[in-house]
């Protein structure tokens, strides 16, 4: 298993046995002739928001087969259920598409400390992925669209049916996300809640009516926040270099992994 951080507060038997359940969701996909990349955390335990009721959910990444690629079929588009929680699969190629556009998403796959590494690439994926100067360029590779995708996703929020302590515990930790990456934060802390930690919790569990209408408008303030900061961003020349190096980072990282995989396939 790989290391893992503790910026999350989070005891060492925690983190072990948040691992232990990512391996036996990597070991199921691999128990699928799915050529599994590496396996990481999704969710609730990445920003120190679970509970004692929070399922272990995770994705997947995988090469495409030669088959897949020979035929130009579509990239892996599956999830399955296990016992603990959900478990999905993502083409590598997606996922690294992703990063290129620096969606939230994607920010979370690679920075999650919970990670599962196939034996093959992992001196590939640790070079890339633990080393945090090389990460924090490759995860800073479009500030714009790292500002739309953000504002858009706290706009939508306002909009989903759910319940409003939940949905105003989701913009906070958008905020704290924003306000990380925005800051230059370190990658390992920067899913890391900056808010008060019971505070969003007791939010997340309240369903109290009468609370509703103050916790939506509260999430509509964070989201017209989230709006402002993308309309009067400015690309700077230095913004501009970080983005260019980024990208040829993940560029370079991307060329790597296949040509480790045509290897591997070589060899069968």
């Amino acid at each position: 298993m790989t290391n893992v951080y503790g910026y999350n507060r989070k005891t060492r038997e925690e983190d072990e046995a948040i691992l232990t359940a990512v391996k036996q969701h990597h070991d199921f996909v691999i128990s699928q002739n799915i050529p599994v990349i590496m396996t990481v955390l999704i969710g609730s335990q990445n920003y120190g928001l679970d509970d004692e009721k929070s399922d272990i959910d995770t994705m997947s990444f995988a090469f495409p087969t030669f088959e897949m690629l020979a035929k130009n079929h579509e990239p892996y588009r599956r999830c399955y259920i296990v016992d603990n929680g959900h478990c999905e699969v993502k083409d590598i190629r997606e996922a690294l598409n992703l990063l290129k556009k620096t969606s939230p998403n994607s920010v979370e796959y690679f920075t999650s400390k919970y990670k599962i590494y196939n034996p093959i690439y992992e001196e590939l994926l640790k070079e890339y992925l633990e080393d945090e100067g090389l990460l924090w360029y490759m995860i800073h590779c479009n500030y714009s669209h790292m500002m739309d995708a953000m504002a858009g996703m706290a706009h939508q929020l306002t909009k989903r049916n759910m319940p409003a302590g939940k949905q105003l515990s989701h913009a906070i930790r958008l905020e704290d996300m924003f306000f990380n990456f925005f800051n230059g934060t370190d990658p390992k802390e920067i899913l890391s809640l900056q808010s008060d930690k019971q505070y969003v919790l007791a939010i997340k569990r309240d369903k109290a009516i009468e609370n509703t209408e103050k916790f939506r408008a509260e999430t509509e303030q964070i989201a017209n926040k989230l709006r402002g900061y993308k309309d009067t961003f400015v690309a700077t020349e230095g913004t501009k270099q970080v983005e260019k190096f980024g990208m040829k980072l993940i560029e370079t990282f991307q060329q790597k992994l296949f040509t480790k995989y045509l290897m591997e396939l070589c060899k069968e």
